[in-house]
């Protein structure tokens, strides 16, 4: 702030170093949440297809990509993640296809209010034109309106996505080209490009059950193929080779959000051969070889099988809370112990209330520990919109260090199951997804998370 207002011109890498760029294929990734598991699975799909370079907010400097770019020939990609720190005061940085994954609320400690967050992420868009390709995911509401009121479609390309929940079970691909069919008439998804069809999560197992119900498709009116996938606490991934059907089962769970899936499959797509494209088994075996990224919904081993601990710690917004929280089901909520707190953000943590209700203990560590126990337990209204009717009756703990929390979650979890019923078959759940910067007791949420595990491995 003080060079801009002594008139020094500022130039981010993106824009510095974009001459040396401009002549490769280019997808960049914004958004709230999901960008790093999006720029791993777009590039762990394109590998062995296409020459693939991956740089940006992902942790890797895009000056140390420089050297590498005389080797990318003109059908290879370059993957970029970009924050909004990067975006806000772009000058000439244009990619062929642009990302975005969701828009919410973040970093309101450094924006004057979440328009002005949300519009930087927005940026990502100002120089596209002609056969460069916008991504829109027309499931988050701030980026339609967002786009609505500038339609900056009209100089460049935009496919839309959306994942469409659906009570319908679908066994064929014509009963789900039918589900799409009727899931479109009333609704956005009947612009969507790609789209996904999505069976609620399952009462018993919480699982998002794409098995038999989920559809990946190319255009508004053909499918591509099913998808058979199942996320959650188990997951599966069904193929066919020579006719014959069989099974291929994960050992992990994956945990990856629907949106984050579909984002991640049409940006490949978009780069892929015609031969690539039409084949249904070549995006399953990339997706049963995938493994998300360290310290987002990461199971961390204990001493305990019938303890699980997840290991989130790159959750640092509310929506990522909230996605964490929503590949369980209510009745696994009440075997969830969740680790909130760190540097405060200025977030609301009042959106987590209708999630945090079923959940068995919350923990609240840090910097930021009293404040959310007050507004958790206030009865105030959110908004206008979204009212709280009352307080939340989950039990706090608050725990001033991190590794206090940690331990007493693994203290309560050993507790249950001593004294639980045997023919319980849900497991005991640690779960850190913090919504909160680390960087009151952490360098880094990357130092948080390898703290978390630390402390479970030695607990006993």
């Amino acid at each position: 702030h003080a060079a801009k207002e002594q008139g020094i011109v500022i130039w981010n890498d993106i824009d510095f170093f974009y001459p040396l760029l401009k002549n490769k294929k280019i997808i960049a990734v914004t958004g709230t949440d999901g960008k790093t598991s999006s720029v791993l699975l777009i590039a762990h799909i394109l590998r062995g297809i296409r020459k693939v370079l991956v740089g940006g907010n992902i942790g890797i400097p895009i000056a140390s990509l420089i050297p590498k770019l005389a080797g990318l020939a003109s059908s290879d990609v370059l993957i970029l993640e970009l924050s909004s720190y990067m975006l806000e005061d772009i000058k000439q940085f244009r990619c062929n296809t642009a990302l975005i994954t969701n828009l919410a609320e973040d970093h309101l400690d450094r924006y004057p209010s979440v328009a002005a967050y949300q519009q930087s992420k927005l940026n990502i868009l100002n120089f596209m034109r002609g056969k460069d390709t916008f991504l829109c995911n027309l499931n988050s509401a701030p980026i339609r309106k967002k786009i609505k009121k500038n339609p900056y479609h009209t100089s460049f390309q935009m496919r839309n996505f959306s994942v469409v929940k659906t009570e319908t079970t679908t066994s064929t691909l014509a009963q789900a080209e039918k589900a799409e069919t009727n899931s479109r008439k009333n609704t956005l998804e009947k612009i969507s490009d790609f789209l996904l069809l999505e069976k609620h999560s399952d009462s018993k197992t919480g699982q998002k059950n794409l098995k038999n119900t989920g559809s990946f498709f190319l255009s508004k009116t053909k499918p591509l193929f099913a998808m058979p996938l199942r996320l959650g606490l188990t997951s599966k991934v069904s193929v066919k080779q020579s006719g014959e059907s069989g099974e291929i089962s994960k050992k992990k769970p994956l945990f990856i959000n629907s949106s984050t899936l579909l984002a991640s499959l049409a940006a490949s797509f978009l780069h892929l051969p015609a031969k690539q494209r039409r084949q249904k088994d070549f995006f399953l075996r990339r997706l049963n070889l995938f493994t998300a990224p360290a310290h987002r919904m990461q199971v961390v081993k204990t001493r305990h099988a019938d303890i699980m601990a997840i290991n989130d710690s790159k959750a640092t917004t509310l929506q990522a809370v909230e996605n964490a929280l929503a590949f369980f089901s209510a009745q696994q909520k009440q075997h969830v112990r969740l680790i909130l707190g760190g540097q405060d953000k200025n977030l609301d943590f009042r959106v987590l209330q209708k999630q945090l209700k079923d959940v068995k203990l919350i923990y609240l560590y840090g910097e930021s520990a009293e404040k959310i126990k007050r507004v958790l337990v206030a009865k105030q209204a959110l908004s206008k919109v979204r009212p709280s009717k009352s307080s939340l009756k989950t039990k706090i703990n608050v725990c001033p260090l991190f590794a206090d929390a940690v331990l007493l979650a693994w203290q309560d979890a050993k507790k249950t199951l001593l004294l639980r019923d045997l023919s319980n078959k849900y497991p005991e759940i640690i779960l850190l997804s913090p919504g909160c910067a680390s960087f009151d007791q952490f360098k880094s949420y990357e130092q948080r998370g390898e703290a978390f595990a630390a402390i479970l491995r030695k607990a006993l």
